[in-house]
């Protein structure tokens, strides 16, 4: 506190942080109130035990968040701005908006102290910059419906695995293993055929637009999907079945290419009449 310029302080009390849990704190500019969340990945080791939460951009905080019922608030688009009615920094480059949130504290007499601080934080290896964590719609495998998880433990036992450790640590990958996230924002790869309507967002996939697809990759090759307009996808008279709206948007995410090389056996083995399933071979 003398860092701050405060001499005179009195302590009036101490207690476990536990206590606090749930207890309702003011927000220091903005008309709300925010409870007091219990986490294990905050320790003491590395500040004072006691940090913001923000389910919307980080992984620890999803988790803690979906424990106690928060939403995930993510006021940040795709090019790292506030986005639109974000209050006080909209428009604003994340990073940017640190100096506009400080003079608002201290404006508001809620700011103590701040100091230029150097920490960890995680960057890009290909750029070097830093990474701003933030939660995107993805597309997603559950491992938990129909057997799936099940039936790939079973799988492994029939498998000689080469060295042998390989074994045990696909098995303590699939011990693991959450719904598995299938979807990539790359330039390339094999993409992920759905629809959208541009008016409601409601997707649009059906029997006849799979095949429609399925015929014009047998074709063209996988590509046709980016070099060729929505509507030359999709078959005449399509419409949303929510609103009626006729005009839709192609999914822009291509699938993991983790999935491509786990279904790359069916894909030339079954195909193939010459050829015989299962592989006698798989290299990684």
């Amino acid at each position: 506190l003398a860092r701050c310029g405060i001499e005179r302080y009195e302590i009036l009390g101490e207690c476990a942080g536990a206590a606090l849990e749930k207890q309702a704190l003011q927000h220091p500019f903005l008309d709300r109130t925010v409870p007091v969340i219990l986490g294990q990945h905050v320790t003491t080791e590395a500040g004072t035990g006691a940090v913001h939460t923000a389910p919307g951009h980080g992984l620890d905080d999803y988790v803690v968040g979906q424990a106690y019922g928060l939403g995930v608030l993510n006021p940040v688009d795709g090019q790292g701005v506030f986005v639109e009615g974000t209050p006080h920094v909209a428009g604003q480059y994340v990073f940017k908006a640190n100096a506009v949130i400080v003079e608002l504290l201290r404006e508001k007499g809620a700011l103590l102290h701040d100091v230029a601080y150097q920490h960890s934080c995680p960057h890009c290896w290909r750029h070097k910059s830093p990474v701003i964590f933030r939660a995107t719609p993805q597309w997603f495998v559950s491992m938990n419906r129909n057997g799936l998880l099940d039936t790939a433990r079973k799988a492994i036992g029939d498998v000689q695995f080469v060295p042998a450790w390989g074994k045990a640590r696909i098995e303590g990958m699939l011990e693991n293993r959450p719904d598995w996230c299938v979807s990539r924002q790359r330039a390339w790869g094999v993409p992920i055929t759905v629809f959208y309507c541009d008016a409601c967002e409601a997707l649009l996939l059906n029997d006849q637009i799979v095949d429609r697809v399925y015929r014009m990759f047998a074709e063209h090759g996988a590509d046709v999907w980016f070099e060729r307009a929505t509507a030359e996808i999709l078959p005449p008279g399509a419409h949303c079945e929510k609103c009626g709206n006729a005009s839709f948007v192609k999914e822009v995410d291509i699938l993991d290419v983790w999935f491509d090389s786990g279904v790359s056996h069916a894909a030339v083995l079954e195909a193939r009449p010459d050829l015989r399933w299962p592989a006698d071979l798989y290299l990684e």
